[in-house]
């Protein structure tokens, strides 16, 4: 079967949308324009993380259980990290301000995903020109 978006591809441009539509939803007021909102944000969310798992076992082969157990372990600690995350930002600041965390660890997610590429792409050129 022809893969027409690679693991790559799918992750950056659905980090992209959730990182624009975070931003939309700072700008959007009325309660059903935020829940379309959040069901979207959901949306272009739902298939980040099996992805992740998949494009990382494809990128570092024999290792599928040791990568997968610590992908998973991280989504636990972010679970409920994000929750605590959340819940002092609330107390502190305004709901705006959350909102803008959130958006601001979309980026950096966004960031690390484009620099593992990146680093992957330097990585495999110096062992090419070795050999």
């Amino acid at each position: 079967m022809l893969k027409k978006v690679n693991y790559f591809t799918y992750l950056v441009w659905s980090n992209i949308a959730i990182l624009l539509t975070l931003i939309a939803f700072s700008f959007i007021s009325g309660t059903i324009f935020l829940f379309i909102v959040i069901m979207i944000i959901g949306l272009f969310m739902s298939g980040t993380f099996a992805i992740a798992i998949t494009y990382a076992n494809a990128r570092i082969i024999g290792k599928t259980e040791k990568i997968t157990s610590t992908m998973i372990a991280s989504g636990g600690i972010g679970g409920a990290l994000l929750p605590l995350l959340t819940g002092w930002s609330m107390d502190i600041f305004s709901t705006g301000i959350t909102i803008w965390i959130f958006t601001g660890l979309q980026l950096i997610l966004l960031i690390l995903i484009v620099f593992t590429r990146k680093s992957n792409t330097e990585v495999r050129t110096n062992s090419e020109q070795i050999v």
